[in-house]
């Protein structure tokens, strides 16, 4: 299979709310780096990396840290409409709960969250969502089908697709959700969100929600008036970097 790479020469085109560099690495990393030295809420870090893409954006909330916790899905659903554009329509973006984008029941993507350690109910002085995908899998790894619970873009019918349109079509997307869920609240991001799980989990006995003060995962059994509670911050804490 040809596998196409990024012009070194062709950058995406940003929205003007946000502040690109080009990374090489991990862009989560330098992005915290970043909010750390005092960047600013837009500073954007990716990379061209040729078999793992990652991009990380840098938020300045005006809300505490248990609700500004929202991003991490704000982030979720921009990627995942990034990748509905830029990809096969018939190869839907599912999520598994707290941090995994999924592509025909095999992750394929990652999205981490990282904060100032501090209380809850205070206002951090900057939040970094980042997100890593799998465009193909490395030279080592001569027979993907080993590995059936992971995949690549470039596995999936996304032979078209490179760095900088991922992280033109990520930037604009996420700009969109970012602006839904400060004009509109959490409940279109979370309604967004939950349309992306898999469908024997939609259709199951089991309801499925989202806390809009925290994040929490809410599960809602069958005759039951009380939902179970998944704590995000302690999923995101507990997930392993997985790209």
């Amino acid at each position: 299979m040809s596998i196409p790479f990024a012009d070194p020469d062709t950058d995406p085109v940003f929205p003007p709310l946000f502040t690109p560099v080009t990374v090489g690495g991990d862009a989560l990393r330098h992005a915290v780096t970043s909010a750390r030295a005092g960047a600013g809420a837009g500073s954007l870090s990716w990379s061209r990396d040729a078999d793992r893409f990652s991009v990380a954006v840098v938020f300045e909330p005006e809300m505490n840290l248990r609700a500004a916790r929202f991003a991490h899905y704000v982030t979720m659903v921009g990627m995942a409409d990034a990748l509905g554009v830029l990809g096969p329509p018939y190869k839907p973006i599912t999520f598994a709960w707290p941090d995994r984008l999924v592509l025909d029941g095999a992750v394929v993507g990652q999205v981490r969250l990282v904060a100032p350690e501090q209380p809850d109910d205070e206002v951090p002085e900057w939040l970094v969502a980042g997100v890593a995908i799998r465009l193909r899998f490395p030279g080592t790894l001569d027979d993907p089908g080993r590995t059936p619970d992971r995949t690549a873009l470039y596995e999936e019918g996304f032979g078209d697709v490179t760095a900088p349109a991922l992280a033109e079509a990520f930037a604009r997307h996420l700009l969109n959700w970012i602006s839904r869920w400060l004009e509109e609240g959490a409940e279109p991001v979370a309604s967004e969100w939950l349309s992306h799980l898999p469908l024997d989990i939609k259709n199951g006995d089991v309801r499925h929600g989202l806390d809009p003060k925290n994040g929490d995962l809410l599960l809602l059994d069958p005759g039951s008036t009380k939902p179970r509670r998944r704590d995000l911050a302690a999923g995101l804490a507990l997930a392993e970097a997985e790209l």
